[in-house]
């Protein structure tokens, strides 16, 4: 495999026929994963910029953490997928597949586009996104609920496992031995769920806001699974920022809800999905626990706002709520007597 990177990337997207022969590129190192070399190549004056991703086998995190190349192959295959059952531009387009060199290249989002973490982190909420992402979710799991829509690839959870299982839970069952037990447990829960598709990275460092439109990306971790990990995963986000951002608190825990709402029209109702949110509560807490005692612990909790997570996490999964709303009222209960704030 020839590793692609910026010295060396024009001359790989000229040799692939992205750009007319002898074109001046400029190639843009683009941050934010652990796991791939991302590169936004263009044409200066052209108005048409491509994104390049090659899968790279060691993530780059303090710990050994690794994962098979070919899962770029299965990032493909979800884009395909998802760009049949999702609004018209809401994934990238998939414009070249390198098999040899694990590689692929995609439409590029708007440069003038905003990152939804960053967003949150500088206690920006734009009204209604989180109920259009709810849709969004909540119209994926639905519409491959029938394990046949999804190609045989997406079937396999390996590298769902490498991603996310060992080293979210695994990884923190054998540091933290008091959670060993719920953490094992809910490992195998998780994988006799292969519900629908589930994305595993659902995340706002991977939605991109741009006009009333948003773009989202980063499906590498996509498999046939249990669509409550999507949701605390994603949920688990919003909770840390509202730790981290207390003025954003509750704008952020009531676009929850929305979220929750159109979740769950999309699913059939509240009472049709409360068995994945009983779930989801369970990840929710693990999740929590995972970002700050993991292989991947989030960038910006300080060591007082990490023992937080701890303290109001660990005995929410040792005995998980079932409800959204009991999981809220509980976390908000424990800043009132932690700081004063609900």
């Amino acid at each position: 495999m020839v590793e692609i990177n910026e010295s060396n990337a024009a001359a790989y997207a000229l040799e692939r026929g992205w750009f007319p022969p002898h074109a001046s590129l400029d190639v843009e190192w683009l941050a934010g994963g652990v796991s791939n070399i991302v590169l936004r190549i263009s044409r200066p004056g052209h108005g048409f910029d491509i994104v390049l991703k090659q899968a790279r086998e060691r993530l780059r995190v303090q710990a050994d953490w690794r994962s098979r190349l070919d899962r770029v192959w299965r990032e493909v295959l979800a884009i395909h997928t998802i760009a049949r059952i999702a609004p018209s531009g809401t994934v990238p387009d998939i414009l070249d597949e390198d098999r040899d060199n694990f590689a692929f290249a995609m439409t590029a989002a708007s440069r003038e586009h905003a990152v939804f973490k960053q967003e949150l982190l500088a206690g920006s909420l734009a009204d209604g996104l989180l109920a259009r992402l709810g849709a969004f979710l909540g119209g994926i799991h639905a519409c491959t609920r029938d394990p046949g829509v999804l190609p045989a690839e997406l079937h396999d959870r390996e590298v769902f496992d490498e991603l996310r299982l060992d080293p979210y839970y695994r990884w923190t069952a054998a540091r933290r031995p008091a959670w060993r037990s719920a953490l094992e447990d809910l490992i195998a829960d998780t994988l006799a769920h292969p519900v629908c598709l589930t994305l595993a990275d659902f995340s706002p460092k991977n939605i991109l806001l741009f006009d009333d439109s948003f773009l989202v990306i980063d499906f590498e971790t996509a498999h046939l699974g249990d669509p409550a990990f999507d949701l605390g995963f994603f949920l688990t986000h919003l909770v840390l920022k509202s730790l981290h951002v207390p003025p954003l608190r509750p704008a952020l825990l009531a676009g929850a809800d929305e979220f929750w709402s159109t979740y769950a029209d999309a699913g059939g109702g509240r009472e049709a999905i409360a068995d994945v949110e009983a779930r989801a509560m369970r990840h929710l807490a693990a999740c929590l626990i995972a970002r700050v005692d993991g292989k991947s612990p989030v960038d910006y909790l300080s060591s007082d706002e990490q023992q937080t997570v701890r303290a109001i996490a660990g005995p929410l999964l040792l005995e998980p709520v079932d409800r959204w709303s009991a999981f809220v009222a509980a976390w908000q209960s424990a800043f009132r007597g932690a700081d004063g704030r609900g």
